[in-house]
């Protein structure tokens, strides 16, 4: 499936036990994924698609990508998610503010400025 079709069809719910910004230990700027594979999100959930990764990551397999990242990674890398397969993917932890809560969190961004290598 295109990774526009998986940003489309992006349906709201819960999060499982994936990788996300408070994964990462403090004091740590960026973190490189390498990509497994990506699937469209079960439904439900709150993210359009999930990245497997070809490694564990602070215990965890796999990245929800949420719209934003989604929308970054076609711009840098195009839209066929079979492409995507192999890449290394940059991604900055960030400061941001849970919705739910109100609190300042962690959390994972794309990095803008990514190697188009392989």
């Amino acid at each position: 499936m295109k990774l526009k079709a998986m940003l489309d069809n992006r349906s709201t719910g819960q999060a499982g036990a994936l990788l996300n910004g408070s994964d990462v230990p403090a004091g740590t700027k960026t973190i490189t994924i390498d990509v497994a594979g990506v699937r469209e999100s079960p439904e439900g959930f709150n993210a359009p698609a999930i990245i497997d990764l070809k490694k564990t990551i602070y215990g965890k397999q796999a990245w929800a990508v949420n719209k934003t990242n989604l929308k970054a990674i076609i711009k840098l890398f195009g839209d066929d998610d079979e492409k995507l397969v192999g890449r290394k993917i940059k991604l900055e932890i960030i400061s941001v503010r849970n919705p739910q809560t109100g609190e300042i969190v962690p959390s994972l961004a794309v990095n803008p400025k990514q190697q188009q290598a392989i």
